[in-house]
């Protein structure tokens, strides 16, 4: 439902999760041939219940895993799995550095529950003084102006980030999907 998301408007019956058992049999037929994978596309990856044990069993084939969240979903227990199952790469996506624009954007998403989730994770990764995964926050540069925010508040924010160890936050253009 996110404004930005071209899934919004896919049916209900074009949606779903990928068994362990498919996954299991695409890392098994791939490991040796390519050297990393991406565990989501145009969905959350933490719907997955089997997510954690799908990136161990990659990561113990040695593929490298990244995956992409908006952190909505991301608790704390599900943080220290994730830390546990070590991906190599985690970005979130966090759009608007303010709850009156992330809210807007992210319809249904809470923002401090993101916020607490986010903090939650680069918390326990430091407590953990684990290595992986390497942690990237992206906002989007949203062509309407009015979704943008550059002051003082999400500064400061910002600066928490990085404080708590975050490993990179950039910014990315706004991405027109091609509609057929």
């Amino acid at each position: 439902r996110c404004v930005m998301c071209p899934n919004k408007d896919l049916p209900n019956a074009d949606k779903g999760v990928m068994t362990f058992e498919l996954f299991k049999k695409i890392i098994d037929e791939i490991h040796g041939f390519v050297n990393d994978i991406y565990v989501h596309h145009r969905g959350e990856p933490l719907t997955n219940k089997e997510l954690f044990k799908m990136i161990m069993y990659a990561r113990n084939k040695d593929v490298a895993v990244r995956f992409h969240t908006n952190a909505g979903l991301l608790s704390l227990e599900k943080a220290e799995l994730l830390i546990e199952a070590e991906p190599n790469l985690v970005s979130i996506s966090f759009d608007g550095f303010r709850k009156d624009i992330y809210e807007s954007i992210r319809v249904g998403g809470n923002f401090e529950t993101t916020v607490a989730n986010i903090k939650n994770l680069l918390r326990r990764k430091k407590e953990m003084q684990a290595r992986l995964p390497y942690i990237v926050i992206e906002r989007i540069r949203f062509k309407d102006a009015t979704k943008n925010s550059d002051t003082k508040e999400t500064r400061a924010l910002e600066k928490e980030f990085r404080d708590l160890g975050v490993d990179e936050i950039i910014t990315k253009e706004e991405y027109e999907w091609a509609v057929e």
